[in-house]
């Protein structure tokens, strides 16, 4: 038998409310909603279909039980949950400080007061009261901040509200022009700068940071205006007060010297004519501006009217009129050239300026020849000179070069000669000099030398010669003439005899030549003939006889001399004397004469016992012994 249970157990439900913690949730269980459910065989479980709500199941919430038997049998029922929030948001507040606008005015929010309310179900919304503040609310001031939830659940707090006023008031600054009173100062107030300054409360006070003005302050000067308001806030504002000096300076002027530059040309600045210690003005020392004419040239040398303004620190200006005496002292610049110079036929020659200047300038463009020294020249300078070429401006300026000058002789001597006739000397030469051929040559300067041709003769050069005398000066120039120089030989020879002693032939006759008795016999030049008178002789002339040498040159001239000979009658000795003798050892009885002839030399006899005899017999004078 199959028992079944098929009978479905009772399930009985019960409707129930819950309230949500602080966290906003909240849990039942199976016992929460079962209004006592069974079944006739015994319930094996009991189960729901949600346990845990929150914030989001606030209000009525359906749950469904399930129950089921020991035998699977199973039925349910619903029961109606009804969730509730019953918990205050936690109110948090924070103190604020709060600023006036522009205005005046100043809100405040909840969310700037609130410091991190909460709700365990979350804050609906926020308010606060007061949130609104003026002018009079400057301090401290309390506002509540009310927090409410979703669930109209609401709580607040309280939050210290400071304003405060930092608006700066609005300075409105107006710019002025003043001018300086006699006494160069001026005073202003804040009325004279303000233009319509405000603030969003009240303005305090105003205040410039500058009040009194003087000669300092001539121009744009920057005042601040100062606005303070009743909560001591302030602020700036510039204005630009103009502050005129219009009183004129005192102007003074100096009366300057300048020299022209080498481009003739000079210009000066203010600062050559402003007489700074006695121009003044009230507000402080005035300066130059510019002056009028400021350059010049050569054609302003000497005093020049000029006017100079000056201006004070304020801009007024006044002015003043200077000479300016421009003087040229800058020296022309010259440039020298060499030349030569011909003396004339006298010697003499002159230079001008012209003739050694090669160019110049001068800032001025004048450049005047004034002289050259030295510039007149003799033979004495003949050569280079140097000379000194002096030039002015016109301005009193001068300059000097200078320049060699070639002194230059180009006049010929006048050469003169004379003929002359020249006797060969001794050794048959003759030689002559300039001053023999010259016939008073001359120069326009001076003869620095005369020279021949020719001036050794000698033998070969008798006849007539024609020779050649060249005249040269000191400049180099030379002339030359011709003499006929005529040579003669006009020295007879040199006649020279030799005394000579003779023996006559064995037939008593003598013949004599020219030969034997010359003892060279010579002439200057070659070529000489010997004759002799007597040259024949005999028995009658045995002793003494004087015979004449006569030489002949080839040109006719001759001389003679005389000599003496002696003829012996034999041997033809004589004039013998024996100045000694002497036995020498040649053998018994034999002797040696030896005898100094009268003509010279020695003559050596000797003697033995035969000859004796015949040597007595031819000796006609014998010494004793």
């Amino acid at each position: 038998v199959t028992v079944e249970d098929n009978i479905l157990p009772v399930a009985t439900c019960q409707d129930i409310s819950i309230d949500l913690d602080n966290t906003g949730n909240a849990s039942i269980d199976v016992d929460d909603v079962d209004a006592g459910s069974a079944d006739a065989c015994g319930l094996a479980s009991r189960s729901i279909d949600n346990n845990a709500f929150d914030c989001n199941d606030v209000g009525a919430n359906t749950v469904t039980l399930t129950v089921t038997d020991n035998n699977g049998n199973s039925s349910t029922c619903t029961a109606t949950v009804s969730v509730e929030d019953n918990t205050a948001p936690t109110a948090l507040c924070q103190n604020l400080t709060v600023q006036l606008d522009a205005n005046g005015n100043a809100s405040i929010t909840a969310a700037q007061v609130d410091n991190g309310s909460s709700d365990n179900c979350g804050i609906a919304s926020l308010s606060v009261s007061p949130s609104t503040f003026g002018c009079a609310n400057v301090g401290g001031n309390t506002t509540t901040l009310t927090v409410t939830d979703v669930n109209n659940n609401s709580s607040n707090c309280t939050a210290s509200i400071t304003l405060e006023d930092n608006v700066p008031p609005i300075a409105l600054c107006q710019d002025i022009t003043i001018e300086l009173d006699a006494t160069g100062n001026k005073s202003i107030t804040t009325a004279d700068v303000d233009n319509g300054s405000t603030d969003n409360c009240a303005i305090a006070s105003l205040s410039l940071d500058e009040t009194d003005l003087d000669c300092d302050d001539v121009g744009a000067n920057t005042v601040t205006l100062t606005v303070t308001d009743v909560n001591s806030n302030s602020s700036t504002c510039t204005s630009t007060v103009t502050v005129q000096d219009n009183t004129a300076p005192i102007a003074a002027c100096l009366n300057p010297t300048i020299s022209l530059d080498a481009n003739g040309q000079a210009s000066i600045g203010t600062a050559d004519v402003f007489d700074e210690d006695n121009s003044n003005d009230a507000c402080g020392a005035p300066y130059p501006v510019f002056v009028t004419p400021s350059t010049f040239d050569c054609g302003d040398v000497g005093a020049n009217t000029v006017t100079l303004q000056i201006i004070d620190l304020n801009g007024n200006t006044a002015l003043c009129n200077a000479t300016v005496t421009v003087v040229d002292d800058t020296p022309p610049t010259i440039v020298c050239k060499n030349t030569t110079v011909t003396l004339n036929s006298q010697g003499q020659a002159t230079l001008q300026p012209i003739e050694v200047y090669d160019s110049g300038s001068d800032n001025c463009g004048n450049v005047n020849l004034e002289s050259v020294t030295p510039n007149s020249f003799d033979c004495s300078n003949t050569g280079n000179t140097t000379v000194t070429l002096t030039v002015n401006d016109g301005h009193g300026n001068a300059a000097t070069c200078t320049a060699t000058v070639t002194i230059v002789d180009n006049v010929l001597p006048a050469a003169l000669c004379q003929n002359l006739t020249v006797g060969l000397d001794g050794n048959g030469e003759a030689s002559i000099s300039t001053a023999d051929v010259d016939n008073g040559s001359s120069d326009n300067c001076a003869i620095s030398g005369m020279s021949l041709s020719e001036t050794n003769f000698d033998c070969d050069d008798i006849g007539t010669t024609t020779v050649t005398l060249t005249v040269s000066d000191y400049g180099g120039n030379s002339a030359t003439c011709t003499a006929d120089v005529t040579i003669t030989d006009s020295l007879p020879p040199l006649a020279i005899c030799q005394d000579l002693t003779v023996d006559l032939d064995p037939d008593g006759t003598y013949t004599l030549s020219a030969s034997q008795i010359d003892n060279g016999s010579s002439d200057n030049c070659t070529g000489i003939s010997l004759s002799i008178d007597p040259s024949q002789f005999d028995c009658s002339d045995v002793g003494a006889n004087t015979v004449t040498l006569t030489a002949t040159d080839d040109h006719g001239n001759s001389s003679t001399c005389t000599v003496t000979l002696t003829i012996n009658t034999f041997l033809g000795i004589s004039n013998v004397i024996i100045t000694h003798e002497s036995c020498l050892g040649y053998g018994d009885g034999e002797i040696e004469i030896i005898a100094a002839a009268t003509g010279g030399g020695q003559l050596r006899y000797s003697i033995d016992g035969g000859a004796t005899f015949q040597l007595m017999n031819h000796f006609t004078d014998l010494s004793p012994g």
